[in-house]
């Protein structure tokens, strides 16, 4: 059994716990709930020994331990499967076990690494091949490999941040059962998901943070939504304004035409891809990561070329896009991977705001920036998409994963735009910040602008498009209207594979 009494962690003047209690019991899988900056992470990485807390104790088996890194909670059976992957990519499955692996590398045994991956993999169904590349495995294998390490490691008490982001709906049906039997072997499980359909299909039980306190925990077969949603954002929520009609004669904004591309090392290439958006429609795209979706980013932006096909933008062909034209022509961008493309994380906030102002007459003067006009500039940036613990001098990557993709949103949607490409906008937010996007979405639309929006949440695809495209292996294999003729179960099926069309 696990406890967490009284933890305290403060950051300067920034409280992130303050004291928090959590307890998991054997054979539990217990949800970690609450909104960006409410704790989760803090707490999870003090449990992990990547932080130490200021107060409060530890209790495993009933002994209360100090944690001073990863090493000695691996060594106490805790073990984390984090959101960002910590895998080499040019190293094969086994190879990566190894790294983990108590004692000299050089008598370590890869043949022997290699069996028991692959009797891990038949016993829970997790099929990962051990000399596999883990650049050459989508996203959701990866995060197979992920769990094998801790099961190599015999962890006890496993950690999971929001591990279903990268699964389809049939692997996370596949997904549940698992959890449930590493439970059944007397594993702890503490699960962190924003997606309170999960944490009801999935969780026994489950405690929620807010401002960095424990709020409460509850028994999820005596609670509903509503309670948890009280309990993480203080109050009820609003349902999401309804979609409007699409005007028989709205324009055609953007336009793809039979674009095919190079398959890479690691990435497919297009397969005859056709699309099209119009003014106030949301089209979203479906798919499990890696099958096309950043290669149709990467064409409209103008940073991949294509073999064949074109694209039109409000009814004129580009051939010589750039990022930055894109955004002249009125294009904004939200990218699905913030740390690598969204955001520079050793700048501060004010300079991750201002790097596509450099030529805005209402904060340049003279050749330079206005220090009073970028001052307010920021500062109501900031407040607009409610970026919490945030100052202009603050870095990047000070902020939390959520905070930070809140502040991108703020740069990209903060003025007016023609076309948006929205990549997994709500990819590590919580359900008041995920509302908040999804408006400023829907008010973009009911403007009559258009919006290409990726996303393997099928829920908010559901919730926001007018058409869902699905992709596999860089072709379109299907594509639904989002009207009363919708069905759940043939959306979810093409995204598990199916003909193209």
């Amino acid at each position: 059994m696990l406890k967490m009494n009284g933890i305290s962690k403060s950051f300067g003047r920034l409280h992130a716990n303050e004291n928090v209690d959590l307890i998991v019991e054997y054979g539990e899988i217990h949800g970690l709930l609450g909104e960006n900056g409410a704790g989760k992470s803090t707490l999870m990485n003090i449990l992990f020994g990547l932080l130490q807390p200021d107060s409060g104790t530890i209790e495993v088996d009933g002994k209360i331990v100090k944690i001073n890194s990863p090493k000695e909670a691996l060594e106490l059976g805790i073990g984390m499967v984090h959101q960002h992957f910590q895998l080499v990519p040019t190293l094969t499955v086994a190879e990566n076990l190894t790294l983990t692996t108590p004692g000299p590398m050089l008598q370590l045994d890869l043949q022997k690494i290699s069996d028991y991956i692959s009797e891990i993999s038949q016993k829970y169904d997790l099929e990962v091949n051990p000399s596999a590349r883990i650049s050459d495995l989508s996203v959701g294998q990866q995060q197979r490999v992920e769990i094998i390490k801790l099961l190599f490691r015999n962890a006890k008490i496993i950690v999971l941040d929001e591990p279903t982001a990268v699964l389809t709906p049939s692997e996370w049906q596949r997904f549940t059962p698992f959890l449930k039997r590493l439970t059944e072997e007397g594993r702890s499980i503490v699960f962190i998901s924003h997606k309170l359909d999960e944490q009801f299909d999935a969780s026994n039980s489950c405690t929620v943070l807010r401002h960095g306190k424990s709020i409460g925990t509850r028994v999820m077969a005596e609670t509903d939504k509503d309670d948890l949603v009280e309990m993480m954002v203080g109050k009820t929520l609003a349902v999401a304004e309804v979609r409007q009609t699409i005007a028989s004669d709205a324009e055609t904004l953007l336009k793809m035409s039979h674009v095919s591309t190079r398959s890479a090392i690691g990435r497919v290439g297009l397969q005859d891809i056709s699309l099209n958006v119009k003014s106030g429609e949301i089209l979203g795209i479906a798919g499990v990561d890696g099958n096309g979706q950043d290669e149709i980013v990467d064409v409209l932006l103008g940073l991949l070329d294509m073999l064949s096909g074109n694209v039109e933008l409000r009814g004129v062909c580009s051939t010589a896009m750039s990022p930055s034209k894109w955004r002249e022509l009125g294009g904004a961008l939200v990218t699905a991977d913030r740390h690598t493309t969204g955001v520079a994380l050793q700048l501060d906030l004010a300079d991750n705001l201002l790097v596509t102002e450099r030529h805005n007459p209402e904060l340049v003067r003279l050749g330079a920036f206005s220090k009073a006009a970028v001052e307010r500039h920021v500062t109501d940036q900031l407040n607009s998409f409610d970026v919490r613990g945030a100052q202009p001098n603050v870095t990047m990557a000070q902020l939390s994963g959520g905070n930070q993709q809140k502040l991108v949103l703020a740069r990209e949607m903060n003025r007016e735009i023609d076309i948006l490409i929205a990549a997994q906008p709500i990819r590590g937010l919580d359900i008041g910040a995920a509302q908040t996007v999804h408006d400023r979405i829907l008010q973009h639309r009911n403007n009559g602008g258009a919006t290409i929006l990726i996303s393997t949440e099928l829920d908010e695809l559901i919730k926001l498009s007018d058409r869902i495209v699905v992709l596999s292996g860089g072709c379109i294999v299907g594509q639904i209207n989002n009207d009363e003729s919708f069905n759940f179960d043939e959306l979810a099926g093409l995204m598990a594979g199916g003909n193209a069309t």
